[in-house]
């Protein structure tokens, strides 16, 4: 299949830029959200010819073999996937996988070593805020989606380095603020509306007035909330919450 064009390279190129002062363990970051119900994926790499190689090589007919949830290493995939990182002088490949309502994401970093827990827990952490600049970057370029096909078939000490200073995250297609995911952090934590006013530094009034406005992102207006906690649960937004970059 021919996956070559202009504005995919455009839209790499930029998405390159933005991880630009990553150590020197990592060779490049790439990210993929598919919608098994349209049979349909969008993706985008810091390195360009990484992503014309993957379709060139068919290596997207395994992708079934990635959308499992969770934390998984290309050198315990299947020989394609492993000829395809000696091919290609790569070392180690990690997968973040998450399994929302409608879309499963997938975040995954080639690097010189391999990721230890602290480093793949960072990884988490950052793909929601990975998965806002990608979907930002196929809007700029109208990126157009690709057919979902299917085939027979010591740890580092400094941080990771993916910036996570931004104010806007991205789950499935929901868009949430950082003081948004801060109150749901606090809301998982059974804190009241006041006493989320009062750690914001704001009204009661202002603060339920942001809960209305989770509660309309995640089409649980007027519902219990049980609706609101099983929606942050199905988006992997509950997961997120825990850790702490939303503080």
């Amino acid at each position: 299949m021919d996956v070559t064009c202009a504005n995919m390279e455009a839209a790499c190129h930029e998405f390159r830029t933005l991880f630009k002062s990553l150590p020197t363990n990592v060779l490049h970051i790439s990210f993929t959200t598919i919608e098994p119900s349209s049979q349909s994926l969008k993706t985008i790499s810091s390195q360009y010819h990484w992503h014309v190689s993957y379709w060139e090589e068919n290596l997207n007919l395994r992708v079934a073999s990635r959308m499992k949830s969770g934390i998984s290493d290309w050198q315990k995939k299947d020989r394609p996937h492993q000829s395809f990182l000696l091919h290609h002088n790569v070392p180690y490949k990690t997968d973040v996988t998450q399994v929302l309502r409608n879309k499963v994401d997938i975040l995954s970093i080639a690097t010189k070593q391999p990721l230890g827990n602290y480093h793949q827990q960072q990884l988490l952490r950052a793909k929601s805020a990975v998965s806002f600049h990608a979907n930002k970057l196929w809007r700029k370029h109208s990126v157009s989606a690709l057919p979902l096909q299917s085939g027979n078939h010591c740890e580092p000490t400094q941080p990771l380095g993916i910036p996570l200073d931004q104010e806007h995250f991205q789950f499935a297609d929901i868009i949430l603020t950082r003081k948004e995911l801060s109150t749901i952090k606090m809301l998982l934590s059974l804190k009241s509306p006041k006493e989320i006013a009062w750690c914001h530094q704001c009204s009661e009034s202002a603060e339920r007035k942001r809960i209305d406005i989770i509660k309309r992102k995640l089409g649980c207006q007027g519902k219990p909330k049980s609706h609101l906690f099983n929606a942050l649960t199905q988006y992997g937004i509950a997961q997120t919450c825990w850790d702490s970059y939303t503080t």
